[in-house]
């Protein structure tokens, strides 16, 4: 029988093998393990580029399809969503691939959702059926149950994004999360789809709330339709001193006049932070009964809280108040006495008449300085 050359190699090699001295083996054995992992991890190179290839063109062509769906729906050629029609079994026939399901169907919800938050009325209404229709919230909702909690938080802002209110019982879970930005996201999604409803979570949360964050709540709740605002009071007394300043920018936003009294016993706080926030409150509020009260905490508070007042106060102050505001203008803190002059001259033409004669009969070389600067900036 004659042998093959491929075999008459490999027994050459053998033979060579067994002969050969122990050195010699093994620097053989690892010289021919190295070709043999070489050639493997070449062969996984090629495969895997391959692959990502496929799977590149295959995303590509889903997001593709996914155009034409809302091309579609923005042009009026799709009124309603239904099952059978042909851009939805080319949607299910990428999802549902074996290999790429998961992937496809992350592909599937970031463009929907992207989509969505761009566009209004019937389009985004067809949008959001085609994102139920495919049972995505589901799937939004099981990345809750992720063990990562970027995993967690992103499930959470697609449901918010989207618009599905049932999830707000398994949302609410995490409102006090000890993540920062996970119970961030979680709080916003409270916001979006409960509205004020959702602000309960003010009653229980230790954690504090950032600026940025309260400036965010107040965004989405700006633009949300309410025919009552809640009672937001008992907020001003909670043992988280970000929760009473954000009731405090809430009483401000919405001009919730009837709490001015509750912000008034604000003005005693602890935190400094709280007391000018109150002073802002009061200010836009123009809530002028309360400056006598402010008045009194003015010379026992802080420089920040005293340059607040002044300023808030633009507009609100009096004649009466000249006595007051006077001892401020002839302070020795440069800061201070620049708020005073300013808020001298909000008062009208009586307040330029009363600053112009501190400046003629016995204002110092700083003093008038500081006049002529307030009386610049105003006019």
């Amino acid at each position: 029988m004659r042998i093959s050359p491929p075999l008459l190699f490999i027994d050459s090699i053998r033979e060579f093998y067994s002969t050969s001295s122990g050195v010699l083996k093994v620097i053989l054995t690892f010289g021919f393990s190295f070709i043999f992992l070489s050639a493997g991890f070449l062969a996984f190179i090629l495969v895997r580029r391959f692959y990502m290839a496929w799977r590149t063109k295959r995303a590509t062509l889903l997001r593709n399809e996914i155009e034409k769906l809302v091309d579609a729906i923005m042009q009026g050629k799709i009124k309603s969503f239904a099952f059978e029609s042909e851009t939805n079994k080319l949607i299910q026939s990428y999802t549902n691939h074996s290999f790429l399901k998961n992937e496809h169907r992350n592909i599937l919800i970031n463009e929907l959702v992207t989509i969505y938050k761009t566009i209004g009325g019937s389009a985004a209404d067809n949008l959001r059926e085609i994102f139920i229709s495919h049972d995505l919230p589901k799937y939004s909702l099981h990345k809750l149950k992720n063990y990562r909690w970027y995993i967690k938080a992103k499930g959470i802002q697609e449901l918010a994004d989207m618009n599905i209110t049932e999830a707000c019982d398994e949302i609410e879970k995490y409102i006090n999360h000890p993540k920062s930005l996970l119970r961030a996201e979680a709080q916003t999604a409270m916001v979006k789809l409960a509205n004020f409803d959702a602000l309960r979570f003010l009653d229980e949360t230790t954690y504090p709330i950032s600026e940025w964050l309260q400036l965010k709540f107040l965004h989405i709740l700006a633009n949300k339709e309410v025919k009552t605002l809640p009672d937001f009071s008992h907020w001003l007394r909670s043992t988280n001193d970000t929760v009473v300043i954000f009731t405090l920018k809430l009483i401000r936003h919405f001009q919730s006049i009837q709490l001015s009294d509750d912000v008034v016993k604000a003005l005693a706080h602890k935190n400094l932070n709280v007391r000018i926030a109150a002073v802002e409150t009061l200010g836009t509020l123009h809530h002028d009964s309360a400056l006598n009260l402010i008045k009194e905490q003015f010379y026992k508070d802080e420089k920040e809280f005293k340059i607040k007042m002044l300023h808030c106060f633009n507009g609100i102050f009096k004649p009466k108040d000249f006595s007051f505001l006077e001892v401020q203008l002839l302070s020795f803190d440069y800061d201070l006495s620049l708020s005073a002059a300013k808020a001298i001259i909000s008062i009208g033409a009586e307040g330029v008449d009363f600053i112009n004669k501190i400046y003629a009969s016995y204002a110092d070389s700083m003093n008038k300085q500081i006049i002529k600067h307030a009386l610049a900036e105003t006019n």
